[in-house]
C-alpha cells in the first residue's frame, strides 16, 4: 500500500497553501477618516508648523497627515490651523511650501461646496394633486399679468412661489383665497405693464396675506 502513497515534505505543502492565499486588506480605522479629527492633535500640529525649532521633516510628515484630512469649518476656525497652513505656503520654501500649498487649496475648495451647498434651498417634490392646483394657479397668474408685461411667465412662478410659501407651503384654503386676491391685484392697470422684481413681488404677497 505504501508505494501508492507520495511523499512530499512539509516545508513544502505549507509554502504552497501560503502563497496561494491573498493579503487581506486592513480595516479602516475611525481616524484614519478624512472627516474625523483630533482636536487636540490638530493644535499639536498647528504649535509644531509654526516652531522655529521644528525640523522641515518633520513638518513635512505632518503636513501630508494635513492633506488627508478634511477639517470642519469650526475646527479650522478654533485652532487657527487653517492661517498656520495658509502662511506656510507663503513664507516656507521646498516641499514644506508645496504641500501646504496643497492643503490649501484642499481645504479651499472643501470650504466652496460646503457654502455652496448650505445655499442651496432643496424644494421636495409635491403630490399629483398639489402640483397640478399650483400649476392651475401659476396660469391664472400670468393670463392676469396680461401680455404688456416682459418675461410674465417667470414672473408668474415666482408670484406663485411666494403666495406658496406665505401659505405655509400648503395648497389650502389660505392658498387659495390669497390666490385669488393677488390674480384680482394684478389685474390693475399699474401692474399690467411693469415687471415686478423680487421685493415687489413679496411686498404685493404680504400685502394680501391674511392677519
Amino acid at each position: 500500500m505504501d508505494k501508492f502513497v507520495i511523499k512530499t515534505q512539509r516545508s513544502s505543502f505549507f509554502s504552497s497553501n501560503t502563497q496561494d492565499k491573498k493579503p487581506r486588506p486592513r480595516q479602516a480605522t475611525l481616524h484614519s477618516l478624512s472627516g474625523v479629527v483630533v482636536i487636540e492633535q490638530i493644535i499639536q500640529h498647528k504649535n509644531k508648523l509654526e516652531s522655529s525649532s521644528t525640523e522641515d521633516a518633520e513638518k513635512v510628515a505632518i503636513l501630508k497627515e494635513l492633506v488627508r484630512k478634511s477639517p470642519s469649518t469650526q475646527v479650522l476656525v478654533d485652532t487657527g490651523i487653517g492661517r498656520t497652513v495658509r502662511s506656510l505656503r507663503k513664507s516656507s520654501e521646498g516641499e514644506v511650501k508645496s504641500l501646504a500649498e496643497e492643503c490649501y487649496k484642499k481645504w479651499k475648495l472643501v470650504l466652496e461646496r460646503r457654502v455652496e451647498l448650505s445655499s442651496k434651498k432643496i424644494e421636495v417634490q409635491s403630490d399629483k394633486e398639489t402640483t397640478r392646483l399650483r400649476e392651475a394657479s401659476t396660469k391664472f397668474l400670468a393670463s392676469s399679468l396680461g401680455p404688456g408685461v416682459p418675461s410674465r411667465d417667470k414672473t408668474a412662478v415666482r408670484l406663485e412661489k411666494e403666495i406658496y410659501r406665505a401659505a405655509n407651503n400648503l395648497v389650502s384654503s389660505v392658498y387659495r383665497r390669497l390666490s385669488r386676491r393677488v390674480i384680482f391685484a394684478l389685474k390693475s392697470p399699474e401692474n399690467q405693464t411693469n415687471q415686478l422684481n423680487r421685493e415687489e413681488i413679496k411686498a404685493l404677497v404680504n400685502k394680501y396675506v391674511e392677519k
